[in-house]
């Protein structure tokens, strides 16, 4: 759905500048990850494609009015799941939710990024 869509959207952009925050850890541009998406379907393939060590990929779900966001981190040279998070909420979230959402999820995967930020680099897949 468009809803849908959007709060996708704006989790990812929500993710991207968190993410930035992180120090020592470089992530790519969120146009950059987009025309890599259009290329590739395989979050493996795109990393590869970015010149990047691992990947932050996303999905939504939304079953009975409930939004469930999943993110797995991706190691590139390998395709092996570094480390995973998920969080769920009403649908539709409310105004600026995705802060909660992303402050929820990167507070899981931070012990693991934090480690990948002295000698990776990140791309932010949704």
């Amino acid at each position: 759905s468009p809803e849908l869509s959007f709060a996708g959207e704006r989790i990812t952009s929500a993710l991207t500048d968190a993410l930035s925050g992180v120090d020592g850890l470089r992530v790519r541009d969120e146009r950059t990850v987009r025309h890599h998406l259009t290329k590739f379907t395989d979050p493996q393939k795109t990393g590869e494609s970015m010149g990047v060590h691992a990947v932050l990929s996303g999905e939504l779900a939304l079953h009975d009015r409930e939004l469930l966001v999943r993110m797995e981190l991706i190691d590139v040279y390998d395709g092996a799941q570094l480390s995973a998070a998920e969080t769920q909420m009403p649908f539709p979230i409310e105004r600026h939710i995705e802060k909660r959402i992303v402050d929820d999820v990167l507070g899981r995967l931070k012990p693991r990024l934090m480690t990948l930020a002295a000698r990776k680099s990140v791309a932010n897949a949704d």
